[in-house]
């Protein structure tokens, strides 16, 4: 094996999306003609040649002209045992795309404020989906400006790894839908939960958004169809079921309303929908709080995929291995195989699925009898298959959904647009398990084009705890090697030239220091036996913080789910808010500094969040929580500090935030531009005065 070194690739910030949706870097002449991702790269200088990439033996300075695009100096730093040719002095140049990987990667950024507005710009990328990963390999450094040498280069096309990189996003997509679609398959029980709920909301709103709010008679039926479903998963009416007591009784106890945990009174609700105001519907409410609980149901249920299961293989650029429990006869494997090789990694699939679903539906449909032969004649594949290809033309509207490979590949023909109107629509159908599904999906796809929001799924290691990172990182490596080949973590043996950072399963250290601390501290010996679950949730939160508190104290796992003790809360309720109420000093500088000249736990009040802050006491919390979690790292009333606020509260209004949906969809772009402002005049307006007092 060559020795590791470390080598520079000049561009421009411009570029970063485009590199973080692929996570590679090809010569400038493969994206547009490459078929997927991004198709413009800006071209730099010191990287000019179409056909190649330029890699530098040492980190070189550089500068951008004044643009009206986000256009500044970045260096991507990568390691590798490669050897490539020379070109000139220091400099070697790559005909073919190089594939990143966080061990092995740094993005040097020139100043602060360039990678702030490249981080800024990412978030606004759906494609751009991978900064999470690479968040410890984004440094800011100031490389010394040299002369570059003259370089005269004349080298072809590569048009053969063009094809390589197809049909390495390809694959990628289908490795990763894979993963994701088992991590978010269910049980039909959930699954039957799901769609009673929905088609509730669905009611519930009709109501409300008629004239007299009255049911009509299709609903009123409709409604106590839903309502004994949901009611028979409730555990007091499973053990009466299992007491044999006569269905009859147990419907006149439902209908009576009986106070029993988890009775849903029909009446009462209905008695909401006609009557209470829209904007604060106990029904709505009573809705909102079974679809929390169903979520938390959800999370349990789900099963991770273990890489080491082996069900989904790629060897040599082709699907060679796929084993699913659930797949009947063994063409059907034979099968997945020949679609996934022969027919979806074509390029005659490849965009808006919906633009070829017919010819697509026909394809698979032929291939299908390639593989059954002899025996395709009356087999189950050609019944349903041919009733596919009617079905997604519109020419019928029933299709038998008890098969699970023919029922994915039709939900992601029907409706691969989206991923979740795919998945909305396999509930529907009563479908469970996602795996082929959102694996046909990833490959149609490709990854380059999958959006954050469907890998985030898996691949969010920002809201994950320990365990969950490592997992996560088990499976980038696990699919990154059955793609390239290669191994993307450092070899054990690397060159000193290499330094010893990791990125995605690094565990720091200094929360576990804080969990130590805690449990030393609080006075209560059988917290300890909770350190795991403690650790989980101070990894999630980056510290102890509010949100630590608020969630030890709805974990279900804490002191064998008796709840948290009152020692510890009382602890960390003290630990956490220490000042409140008092003014302390410190001396510096020969002058004493008022330390709560912004209180880290209060958000001021401002006009630009007073109609938002009194419409609902969640919304007014989760603000709270914001401003006060944002503090932690930064001082209070920063430009840092006020940054990360806004940052955080528009992740959760975009819905990427897996545990707080209070803020969906209410702290948008112009909100937080008026909030910035009033922040920022506030702070000065407090800052002149402070300095006028201690003058």
């Amino acid at each position: 094996m060559n020795d590791m070194k470390k080598l520079y690739i000049p561009t421009s910030t411009f570029n970063f999306n485009n590199i973080l949706s692929s996570e590679s870097i090809s010569p400038k002449a493969f994206y547009e003609r490459r078929g997927f991702g991004y198709s413009r790269w800006l071209e730099i200088p010191e990287n000019n040649i179409d056909n190649v990439i330029l890699l530098y033996d040492r980190p070189i300075g550089f500068t951008r002209p004044s643009s009206d695009i986000e256009d500044h100096p970045l260096l991507v730093e990568i390691c590798t045992d490669e050897d490539f040719p020379q070109v000139a002095e220091g400099v070697f140049y790559s005909d073919h795309t190089i594939y990143l990987s966080p061990w092995r990667t740094r993005f040097i950024f020139f100043s602060a404020q360039d990678q702030h507005v490249a981080l800024s710009l990412s978030d606004s990328s759906q494609e751009t989906k991978l900064v999470e990963f690479y968040r410890k390999r984004l440094v800011v450094e100031s490389p010394t400006v040299g002369n570059i040498p003259k370089m005269e280069l004349n080298v072809g096309l590569n048009n053969e790894k063009i094809e390589y990189d197809y049909r390495i996003n390809k694959l990628k997509g289908l490795l990763y839908g894979y993963y994701i679609g088992a991590s978010l398959s269910s049980t039909p029980e959930v699954t039957r939960k799901v769609n009673i709920l929905r088609e509730l909301q669905d009611i519930f709103f009709s109501v409300l958004s008629s004239e007299d709010h009255f049911l009509t008679t299709v609903q009123n039926e409709r409604l106590n169809i839903l309502f004994t479903g949901l009611q028979k998963y409730n555990p007091l009416i499973v053990r009466l079921l299992e007491l044999r007591m006569p269905i009859q009784e147990i419907e006149d106890w439902i209908k009576s309303g009986m106070k029993y945990p988890g009775i849903i009174d029909v009446e009462e609700l209905i008695r909401y929908l006609r009557y209470s105001p829209e904007n604060n519907n106990p029904a709505i409410d009573w809705l909102k709080e079974q679809q929390d609980v169903l979520q938390k149901q959800v999370r349990k249920v789900q099963k991770r995929l273990e890489p080491s299961a082996e069900e989904i293989i790629i060897t040599d650029c082709r699907l060679s291995k796929i084993s699913n429990k659930l797949l009947g006869e063994r063409l059907e494997n034979s099968l997945i195989i020949a679609w996934v090789n022969e027919v979806l990694l074509s390029r005659a699939y490849n965009g808006k699925i919906s633009s070829f679903k017919e010819k697509i539906s026909d394809e698979v449909t032929t291939k299908a009898k390639e593989i059954y032969k002899d025996t395709w004649e009356g087999s189950e594949a050609k019944l349903l298959l041919n009733q596919m290809r009617k079905y997604v033309r519109g020419q019928e509207n029933m299709f038998r959904w008890d098969n699970l490979l023919v029922s994915s590949i039709v939900a992601v023909i029907a409706k691969g647009n989206d991923w979740e109107q795919l998945l909305a629509f396999m509930q529907s159908k009563s479908i469970s398990d996602y795996r082929l599904a959102f694996a046909f999906y990833g490959e149609l796809n490709g990854f380059a084009n999958l959006t954050r929001d469907f890998t985030d799924n898996l691949l969010n290691v920002d809201e994950k705890g320990v365990d969950e990172k490592k997992y996560v990182a088990d499976v980038y490596k696990e699919l990154y090697g059955q793609l390239l080949g290669t191994d993307p973590t450092l070899p054990k043996d690397k060159s000193v030239m290499v330094d010893e950072e990791t990125s995605i399963d690094e565990v720091d250290f200094s929360y576990e220091d804080q969990i130590n601390e805690f449990l030393r501290d609080c006075g209560c010996s059988g917290a300890k036996k909770d350190i795991s679950v403690y650790m989980e949730i101070c990894v999630r939160h980056r510290g102890i913080s509010a949100d630590f508190l608020s969630d030890i104290k709805e974990d279900p796992r804490i002191n064998s789910g008796k709840g948290l003790q009152k020692t510890v809360q009382k602890y960390l309720e003290k630990k956490l808010n220490p000042t409140q109420g008092k003014n302390r000093r410190v001396k510096g500088n020969n002058k004493d500094k008022d330390l709560t000249l912004f209180p880290k736990e209060e958000l001021p009040d401002l006009k630009s969040l007073k109609k938002l802050r009194s419409s609902n006491k969640k919304v007014e919390k989760r603000l709270n929580d914001n401003w006060a979690y944002t503090a932690e790292g930064y001082d209070c009333m920063s430009d840092k500090h006020i940054d990360y606020f806004l940052h955080l509260c528009k992740k959760e209004s975009r819905g990427e935030s897996k545990s707080h949906k209070e803020l969906l969809n209410l702290f948008t772009d112009e909100l937080a531009r008026r909030v910035e402002k009033e922040l920022k005049e506030i702070r000065n307006e407090k800052k002149c005065n402070h300095h006028y007092r201690f003058r």
